[in-house]
């Protein structure tokens, strides 16, 4: 009975093995295609944008809050001045503050899975 677990078990881990090299699990690599950042300066690139649903500037012309559609993004669908909107060649959106944006750049392959 001993053998015939053996047996089962080896032939398991022949399987995973097999799946695991035909990239049964693979994940689709996140390619920056696109970054803006929101920015008075770049009011009119953000009006043009069909991912967003609306642009709203304040009073004082400084303060900008940017609302992306939610059938774009998985995270957070307001952006403020500052952050970073970047949109991935899979076609989604994602909104990153100054930081993240940094960590992105600087190494994309690892930053890209945490947000």
């Amino acid at each position: 009975m001993i053998e015939f677990y053996i047996r089962l078990f080896s032939i398991g881990c022949q399987i995973i093995k097999l799946v695991c090299r035909q990239g049964f699990n693979k994940k689709r690599k996140m390619k920056v295609i696109y970054s803006i950042k929101v920015h008075r300066d770049n009011l009119q690139q953000l009006q043009k944008l069909r991912y967003l649903a609306r642009v709203d500037v304040g009073e004082d012309g400084k303060s900008i809050t940017v609302q992306i559609k939610d059938n774009c993004t998985r995270g957070s669908l307001i952006a403020r001045t500052g952050d970073y909107i970047v949109q991935f060649s899979t076609g989604e959106v994602q909104r990153y503050g100054c930081e993240a944006y940094a960590n992105l750049v600087k190494n994309p392959s690892n930053v890209s899975k945490e947000y």
